[in-house]
């Protein structure tokens, strides 16, 4: 064993003794002896317990503490010496305190100490709280793109379509695969918040205006799911509508489909230079769901009965679902990777990347398909996606 940086020879001991009491050694200080020997830090004590071999362990330890406290009292001193500072002030002439009211005085000194300098190590403010007293200037760009939002924006425009609404796959229905076996569960309904059921009802009207769902009216309804409502991270004052899925998930039946590892997406990106981003405006809405299998997505409220016409977030199989349609959607286009609902155009050339650009566009409208214009970014140098940063790879080979 070694001793730790920074561990005392007292602790270095303890910790020796601790793991000992599991050895059957005849004579233990004999070997834990030998163990600080072999594993202390400090090669001045380690040569002094050689010179001498015949000292017990108590006689060595007592030793080495010394040897410690000596080494360790001349740094603290001059530590102390050097972070305090005494300096003299000048009081106000006019007046000093004495036993019996005051009195002129010529001058008056006292001493006082400062407050020890910080190290250089040490920060007392953090860099956000610099900024905002104004101590230190706000670096206002890390990051420089190949070409910024605003090159683009011709091509945005000429492709309006596909940055408008939400759209719809075309001439595209999924089905889910039901375990008949599987009994139907009506759950027992989950009340909604009152002070949240105002939030509730507008993004419920916003999803049948958008027709994702659809109220359930005279239709059997031997599934239904709780509704979940969750504040929105950017928009506290909104509700995330979310529906749980987990007993309706024991009769969907996953589809089995191939999804990129990171060594695809990297050897896939070999040698590109130039990166876009596009993210699916509420991607799994965009694929229609089969009517058969609309009855699997019920769920509650306060105001009725609504089911999914569209994939939904919660179901088991909606991600391998959403990334086979997408796969197949973009199937034969060039410089193009499809991760979850987000889509990689690459090039290793700047007209190779906006031709493959310009292609996927044409593509995506071709499918009615919608993205988010707020969170593509287009023409960079490097990209993040899955938490996988993505810059300039050149030549990679897998071993």
């Amino acid at each position: 064993m070694k001793q730790l940086h920074g561990e005392s020879i007292d602790q270095f001991t303890t910790r020796l003794r601790q793991k000992a009491k599991n050895c059957e050694f005849s004579d233990i200080d004999s070997e834990i002896k030998s163990q600080i020997i072999q594993g202390v830090v400090s090669q001045n004590m380690r040569m002094q317990c050689l010179q001498d071999p015949d000292k017990s362990l108590n006689d060595l330890l007592t030793k080495m503490r010394t040897m410690e406290i000596s080494k360790s009292q001349p740094a603290t001193m001059s530590k102390d010496e050097s972070s305090q500072q005494v300096v003299r002030v000048k009081s106000n002439p006019r007046f000093s305190r004495q036993s019996k009211g005051f009195a002129p005085k010529r001058y008056q000194q006292r001493s006082y100490q400062t407050i020890p300098e910080a190290s250089n190590k040490e920060t007392l403010i953090s860099y956000e709280l610099s900024v905002e007293l104004g101590i230190l200037p706000q670096i206002q760009s890390v990051h420089k793109s190949v070409q910024s939002k605003d090159a683009y924006s011709g091509l945005i425009e000429e492709y309006s379509q596909v940055f408008t609404g939400l759209g719809c796959l075309k001439d595209r229905k999924v089905k889910f695969h039901i375990d008949k076996s599987v009994v139907p569960v009506a759950q027992t309904p989950r009340r909604v918040p009152f002070h949240v059921r105002a939030q509730v009802e507008n993004e419920l009207k916003s999803l049948e205006e958008m027709d994702v769902i659809e109220k359930v009216i005279g239709l059997p309804t031997p599934w239904v799911s709780n509704l979940v409502a969750a504040p929105k991270p950017n928009a506290p004052h909104e509700v995330r509508v979310c529906v749980d899925m987990r007993k309706a998930n024991t009769a969907i039946k996953t589809e089995k489909n191939v999804c990129p590892t990171v060594d695809d997406i990297i050897l896939t990106l070999n040698g590109a230079t130039v990166f876009s981003r596009l993210d699916l405006y509420k991607a799994f809405h965009q694929i229609e769901l089969d009517e058969a299998s609309r009855v699997m997505t019920t769920f509650q409220t306060h105001i009725g009965l609504f089911s999914y016409k569209s994939l939904n977030f919660g179901v088991s199989a909606a991600p391998l679902i959403f990334q086979n349609e997408l796969r197949q959607a973009l199937q034969g286009l060039k410089g193009i990777l499809n991760i979850a609902d987000d889509i990689v155009c690459f090039g290793k050339t700047q007209e190779e990347h906006d031709a493959n650009l310009r292609a996927l566009l044409q593509r995506l409208q071709d499918r009615n398909l919608t993205l988010n214009s707020k969170k593509c970014s287009f023409g960079q140098s490097k990209i993040q996606v899955l938490r996988i940063r993505i810059f300039l790879i050149r030549n990679f080979t897998r071993s």
